[in-house]
């Protein structure tokens, strides 16, 4: 059994960007010299400008610049340009899925009928192509913003079905981290920002409320909490050997993922290298 782990190439983009976009952070620091404000101190780091030296054309490059710039106005003046946002969003996910998603979906295959498990389904984009591909989604997204997206997207897919759960090692309620630039959100990467969602680990989801007789596949893209998200997982991992795709974040991540798939029987292969 073959585990494909997606080592977060955000990340490493962001880092290699960081330095591309040296102008930007030159801008912002002047700007930080005359203000005080922890909003603009921390826009820096926004997470779009990973789009501008990545983006595949210069209409899009247009586009991500926009979008950054929208934004930090929103930071300054929240009622303003409340709208156009979206707008931009949208087509940048079009430049993101450009950009690495072909390189998932040579290893991500599912049959038409097979069960798949989308931890971390965002707003539904892995949820569209798995749906069409025939295989039945099993969503799991915690964000309140990207589950209306998702909710919405699922009309359009009968083989579809979507929960407003955070997976994890336990039972509980805890607070999911918001980023104010994105859609992100994160159990692990703390913000100001926070809302509390409901958590359960999978194998109870699967032997309880889901009530599945096989699992195919397994995806998961959760900021950080993979390890949670495995450990609460063991019986589903032990019983039907599901096929994995997990996005991880950070190397001491990797490494304690890694580990703990080779002490359950799965084989690892890194997708982008």
């Amino acid at each position: 059994m073959i585990v494909f782990c997606s080592s977060s190439l955000r990340n490493r983009e962001y880092q290699y960007l960081r330095k591309v976009n040296f102008i930007w952070y030159g801008i912002i620091q002047v700007i930080k010299m005359r203000r005080t404000d922890n909003k603009l101190n921390r826009y820096w780091k926004h997470p779009y400008l990973m789009y501008i030296g990545k983006c595949p054309s210069w209409k899009s490059r247009m586009d991500a610049v926009a979008l950054t710039i929208i934004q930090g106005v929103r930071q300054i003046f929240p009622r303003k340009l409340l709208h156009l946002d979206t707008l931009f969003y949208e087509r940048l996910v079009q430049y993101d899925s450009f950009m690495w998603e072909p390189d998932v979906k040579k290893f991500l295959t599912p049959s038409n009928g097979e069960v798949v498990l989308d931890i971390g389904a965002s707003y539904g984009r892995y949820m569209r192509y798995l749906a069409e591909r025939g295989a039945q989604v099993i969503c799991f997204e915690p964000n309140p913003r990207s589950f209306a997206r998702l909710k919405q997207l699922s009309i359009s897919y009968a083989n579809s079905r979507i929960y407003n759960y955070a997976v994890g090692i336990e039972e509980r309620s805890t607070k999911l981290y918001l980023n104010p630039n994105s859609d992100l959100s994160s159990i692990v990467k703390k913000s100001s920002d926070f809302v509390l969602v409901r958590e359960f680990p999978l194998d109870s989801l699967i032997e309880g409320e889901i009530k599945l007789d096989t699992v195919d596949w397994i995806k998961i893209d959760v900021e950080g909490y993979e390890m949670s998200v495995l450990g609460g997982c063991l019986r589903t991992l032990g019983r039907f050997r599901p096929k994995m795709v997990i996005e991880i974040h950070g190397e001491d991540n990797y490494r304690d993922v890694t580990r703990f798939l080779s002490k359950h029987g799965y084989q690892s292969k890194v997708i982008g290298d």
